[in-house]
């Protein structure tokens, strides 16, 4: 698990940036609206997450949902 200065999880400090006015801001609300995300998720984790969604990343609360395959 990748943790910061307090000890706390990437996931958990992501949530709490929902109040900033920058893409930080916009991916943490997204996160906070994603009922499957983990406050433990790492940064790798959350690349991956992204990454496997592909172009279809948009302001929904299926951001984080892996494309289908086929």
């Amino acid at each position: 698990m990748s943790i910061n200065e307090q000890s706390e999880p990437f996931g958990a400090w992501l949530l709490k940036q929902a109040g900033r006015d920058d893409w930080i801001g916009t991916l943490a609300k997204q996160a906070k609206g994603d009922p499957k995300f983990q406050k433990s998720l790492t940064p790798d984790d959350l690349r991956k997450r992204l990454h496997d969604a592909g172009p279809r990343v948009t302001h929904s609360r299926r951001w984080m949902t892996p494309k289908p395959n086929g």
